[in-house]
């Protein structure tokens, strides 16, 4: 089972987003567990396997395989 950088993510201001660390595949299916009865957060699939959480906050919690592949930041994507 993977690990998953877990971080929040602010999208309605310009906080940074915040890493929160490393987390197992337990973590993860607990909380995607949790949202199966909780209306108010609904999972988004994320990219390379990672997934979006909505937070009662309006912030996103955010999981991404810790083997998913490295990309550049700071750099303009190149179309």
């Amino acid at each position: 089972m993977p690990d998953y950088h877990a971080a929040i993510v602010h999208p309605d201001d310009d906080t940074p987003d915040t890493y929160c660390g490393i987390v197992p595949q337990e973590h993860v299916d607990r909380v995607l567990n949790a949202c199966e009865t909780d209306p108010d957060r609904w999972p988004r699939p994320g990219r390379d396997g990672g997934v979006y959480v909505l937070r009662a906050d309006g912030d996103l919690d955010h999981y991404l395989p810790t083997d998913a592949p490295a990309r550049p930041t700071g750099t303009e994507a190149t179309p």
